[in-house]
């Protein structure tokens, strides 16, 4: 039986028209490249009634029972022979020609090439998101918020970290599975229902592959939009974000051995957005709600550092 030189995998914990949408997409770019399209379940066989429709739209579908994208997408790396895998989200949809364009360079003859990322951009509903909303995703790199990745309209080679340095998104890349089985996703990390963490797992796996020599590519031609369903634009899921990036910061710092933030330096940074209310009371109400969700950030990172 000859193998696939591609696959594509999708996770989903739910059917929906959206889903349906992103696979008729990438189905109608992976036949004429010989790529299998694997949907991964992260729900049980039991818990999950798949439709007829949505079978015939991929090439097989894996359960995986164990809560949260970390698992489901190890399980598709062990699951998976392909030499290349890309991956987007079950409420992304790429363009045409993104899957040829997010692999080409790993697939190219004597490629030194592990992974690959592409610009990721957020469609709003009609009429655009609040104006507070706006005004805090303009002031944060916060990939939770958007998503939103993009680097220009060039390509260039991903480099470790220096700050907020953006890397791949688990929306839009491609990685070669020598990679992929060398650094396991990490399972406290990623979108997970019963943790409420919301990332990170695409975080430390890109880090990783930096950090072991390995070379990772932007390709700006591979683009995938990402609808911004209303509730995401709500205080409370905004609120409920930066809380678990405080965890997620610290849980990515301790993955790759990097030193932690002191308690000190914490624990003054909090107290600098305490008193600060007059400045923001002064400055108007976005600048005020800013400065909280900075602060509950810095709380939670707090509680994270200490808690091992």
């Amino acid at each position: 039986m000859q193998l696939p030189p591609l696959s594509v995998v999708v996770t989903a914990c739910d059917d929906s028209p959206v889903l349906r949408r992103n696979l008729d997409r990438i189905a109608a770019q992976a036949a004429p490249l010989g790529a299998e399209v694997v949907l991964v379940v992260n729900r049980s066989a039991d818990e999950f009634a798949l439709a007829p429709e949505l079978e015939s739209r991929v090439s097989r579908v894996v359960f995986e029972s164990q809560p949260g994208k970390s698992n489901a997408l190890n399980r598709a790396v062990e699951d998976c022979a392909s030499r290349v895998i890309a991956f987007t989200d079950d409420d992304a949809l790429p363009d045409d020609g993104w899957l040829r364009e997010i692999t080409a360079p790993l697939l190219a003859p004597g490629s030194d090439v592990c992974g690959a990322g592409g610009p990721v951009l957020p469609v709003f509903p009609a009429g655009g998101p609040p104006r507070w909303y706006r005004q805090i995703i303009a002031r944060t790199r916060s990939s939770f918020l958007g998503p939103f990745h993009f680097l220009g309209n060039e390509p260039c080679d991903y480099v470790i970290p220096d700050g907020a340095d953006p890397l791949p998104l688990g929306a839009n890349c491609a990685y070669s599975l020598e990679a992929l089985r060398a650094h396991p996703f990490r399972v406290d990390l990623g979108p997970n229902y019963h943790t409420r963490l919301r990332g990170g797992e695409d975080t430390v796996f890109a880090l990783q592959c930096l950090m072991s020599g390995r070379r990772l590519v932007y390709v700006p031609g591979a683009r995938v939009h990402h609808p911004v369903e209303p509730e995401r634009m709500t205080l409370e899921y905004v609120r409920d974000g930066y809380k678990a990036q405080g965890k997620e910061y610290v849980r990515i710092l301790r993955a790759v051995g990097r030193p932690l933030p002191s308690e000190r330096r914490l624990r003054r940074a909090i107290h600098k957005h305490d008193y600060g209310w007059l400045r923001s009371l002064l400055a108007g109400p976005s600048r005020k709600l800013r400065r909280d969700l900075k602060r509950d950030f810095l709380i939670t990172l707090l509680a994270e550092t200490n808690s091992a």
